[in-house]
């Protein structure tokens, strides 16, 4: 509702009230004490300062949509830069955008990317890199890391598509 008020003058924004997944459907959606740390994965506990933004509150059912049919819907044809900060649901957007993907529609990527599991069974580095390399992507660079105590926990990453050189 904020959004809608914020933005109602703005015809240049457009709102989507659905997430992105890998299939279009429904599914549930952890509501955590931080609003950036919210998930389609169960938050773990993993001994760092994050671990209490990630608290579950709530759930809520959402619906969702693939990258491939909101775009198909949509009339766009390709992407300059796309921005996953999904909280370890980055395979899944992804997969729904194997279409755009395979067919060298995505220009740049930029991604957050975990080293650590803190939510369960989420993708971590190695598995979003494997599935960019893939389909013709190449790592840029790393931005903005996250250290625990003892090691890298968090980063942003760009890829970027090897059909642009």
């Amino acid at each position: 509702q904020t959004f809608k008020e914020r933005h109602s003058n703005h015809s240049n924004i457009k709102l989507n009230e659905f997430a992105l997944s890998s299939i279009e459907g429904k599914a549930i959606f952890n509501v955590n004490h931080k609003v950036d740390t919210n998930s389609f994965l169960k938050s773990k506990k993993i001994g760092i300062a994050s671990d209490k933004s990630c608290e579950t509150v709530a759930q809520i059912e959402v619906p969702t949509n693939t990258l491939d049919n909101y775009c198909k819907q949509n009339n766009i044809k390709a992407i300059d830069i796309l921005k996953l900060d999904v909280q370890g649901f980055e395979v899944e957007v992804l997969k729904g955008g194997g279409g755009l993907l395979a067919s060298g529609a995505i220009k740049l990527i930029f991604v957050e990317m975990f080293f650590e599991e803190q939510y369960e069974n989420q993708a971590l580095f190695f598995d979003i890199a494997t599935l960019l390399y893939q389909n013709g992507f190449v790592l840029q660079d790393l931005y903005d890391p996250y250290y625990s105590a003892t090691n890298l926990v968090w980063c942003d990453a760009i890829f970027i598509n090897k059909k642009l050189f």
